[in-house]
């Protein structure tokens, strides 16, 4: 956890969203969330896209892991040339990819599928935005991408 900057609210907020969180994911059964849309990333990570120019928001530029055990810290995921937005964040934990290296190994899938390893949640169950009302920003491909890496991992919206 690190102090943000320029954050629309003191760190005591972020955290106690993250308590809550933490709470609905326990009584539902599940390990950890993973977010990819501005309005999630921005409320759960306080990740502040017009702090910085962003080049967009579409599909695969952000994500959050927020793991329900405390023991587990939450990470934040984004593209390499963006990483000056995490100054706006309070999640120390920040892995970055080639967004514009064309054949690089490190894609968003493969360091989302490194986050959730490292995590030690590579069998657990992970809610995502994938529901009917849901928006997940991310492609078909990145999340069929996270089912075939992770099989044992149970994605639920």
């Amino acid at each position: 956890m690190k102090q943000p900057e320029f954050s629309d609210f003191p760190l005591g907020e972020y955290l106690d969203r993250l308590r809550r969180l933490r709470a609905v994911l326990e009584r539902a059964g599940i390990d950890a969330l993973l977010v990819s849309s501005k309005e999630n990333v921005t409320y759960f990570a306080g990740l502040l896209h017009g702090y910085y120019w962003v080049t967009s928001w579409d599909e695969e530029s952000q994500f959050a892991l927020l793991p329900a055990s405390e023991d587990r810290e939450p990470s934040l995921m984004i593209a390499e040339g963006l990483e000056e937005t995490t100054r706006t964040s309070w999640i120390a934990d920040t892995r970055l990819w080639a967004q514009y290296r064309p054949g690089s190994d490190r894609t968003p899938l493969s360091v989302i599928v490194a986050t959730i390893k490292d995590s030690g949640l590579d069998r657990a169950r992970i809610a995502a935005e994938i529901g009917p009302n849901d928006r997940m920003a991310a492609s078909a491909g990145l999340y069929e991408g996270l089912k075939e890496q992770l099989p044992d991992v149970e994605f639920v919206s």
